[in-house]
């Protein structure tokens, strides 16, 4: 990455891809940043897709803050961006997050279908936890 940046070279969105899913494949959190510091370096404003990519890889690493940084800076989101950020508020045991998240999704009314699915198996998920909890 250093090099290409010493020489101005810049690859395109598959590429950019493709090494972010090698550093979660090594796993390799510290070259996954590298990789998203340089696509934003020099206020290149990378594709949606690649943009969920690196949620991905902060979400795989539990760097939540991050996850939301990026996803707060997102100029157009998709069924996969509000997918990722409620899975991982939800597997990370942060249920009111993900619900906060469905409740904004509503909000701007996007993929309204989506939405209705989402909110029905977390509410399935809601009450199995609680009742997972209470005492017999």
């Amino acid at each position: 990455m250093e090099a290409m940046q010493r020489r101005g070279l810049w690859a395109d969105s598959v590429v950019y891809s493709e090494l972010v899913k090698c550093c979660l494949a090594r796993p390799a959190v510290q070259h996954g940043k590298l990789v998203h510091k340089h696509v934003f370096s020099n206020g290149y404003q990378p594709k949606t897709f690649l943009i969920n990519v690196f949620i991905n890889i902060y979400v795989k690493f539990a760097l939540l803050e991050e996850k939301q940084d990026l996803f707060d800076e997102m100029l157009e989101r998709n069924v996969v961006s509000w997918t990722t950020m409620i899975s991982a508020y939800s597997n990370s045991k942060l249920n009111h997050k993900a619900l906060e998240s469905l409740v904004l999704e509503a909000k701007f009314d996007v993929f309204r279908p989506k939405f209705e699915r989402h909110f029905c198996c977390f509410c399935i998920e809601m009450v199995e936890l609680e009742n997972a909890q209470k005492p017999l």
